[in-house]
């Protein structure tokens, strides 16, 4: 089986348990609570797959980098619209600074 790198490899199914290889022993406990209270039906991990992302409402993009997450509407309107537990009022457009 492989493991899922970094993060994933706490949240990516079929993943094998957490341990103190992956996290401070400390803190293991912790984290299966935060685990364990997740909202059923949601997933714990969202990846991008693309080698590039939209970052306007015109459909502008950028590549897909580790730091490209905050200029991605995709990510951000579902970010918020977790956060809010309801849809946008409106959509996302212009996230290119």
């Amino acid at each position: 089986m492989s493991v899922a790198p970094g993060l994933a490899r706490s949240v990516a199914a079929g993943t094998p348990p957490l341990d103190s290889d992956q996290w401070d022993e400390d803190q293991l406990a912790e984290v299966r609570r935060w685990q364990a209270v997740w909202p059923a039906g949601k997933p714990l991990l969202t990846t991008i797959d693309t080698p590039e992302i939209f970052n306007t409402r015109e459909r502008d993009h950028i590549q897909a980098t580790h730091g490209s997450f905050d200029n991605n509407i995709a990510v951000l309107t579902e970010t918020i619209e977790r956060i809010k537990g309801a849809p946008l009022a409106s959509p996302l457009e212009w996230l290119d600074y």
